[in-house]
């Protein structure tokens, strides 16, 4: 009974130092989040070759980015008319604020605009067409190694 109850004390304690280290390393206070960050909006680019019609331009704006560099979010903008493919490097959650487009990814089309929130994996291809304007939240977050793994292998 000792034996089992010391063990059980041994891995809760590791457990909350974990957290603790977990809380103090990755979760900074907010003025180490903002440390070398603008709030201001800077033009983005894209690659020319997935520009498929028009001349897009985009706006981006971070403002937060995780201490291991795995997690960032912010604001994206772009104005149209203009019709590009998107590249994902890793996987994107966004939430439209204002505006919408066309998404077009494996041949199906959905029109998305305020107040829908969209999740893309890395690797996908979609082509946006913008007609107007999208504005949208992002949160870019690394999915890792084990993830890309098993979703190359299970197709999903």
């Amino acid at each position: 009974m000792w034996f089992s109850l010391g063990v059980l004390l041994s891995v809760l304690t590791a457990v909350a130092y974990q957290a603790v280290l977990y809380v103090q390393k990755g979760h900074p206070s907010l003025p180490q989040i903002a440390k070398g960050f603008s709030i201001a909006a800077v033009e983005d680019s894209i690659n020319e070759a997935w520009v498929l019609e028009g001349a897009p331009k985009l706006t981006s704006t971070q403002f937060f980015r995780s201490t291991d560099g795995k997690v960032s979010a912010g604001i994206w903008e772009a104005t149209g008319p203009s019709k590009f493919e998107w590249h994902y490097g890793t996987d994107e959650t966004v939430l439209v604020l204002e505006g919408g487009a066309k998404l077009t990814h494996d041949g199906e089309t959905t029109d998305i605009g305020a107040g829908n929130s969209v999740f893309f994996r890395a690797g996908e291809v979609v082509i946006w067409e913008v007609p107007h304007r999208i504005r949208k939240t992002w949160v870019l977050h690394e999915p890792g190694r084990v993830a890309r793994r098993l979703r190359s292998v299970i197709g999903d």
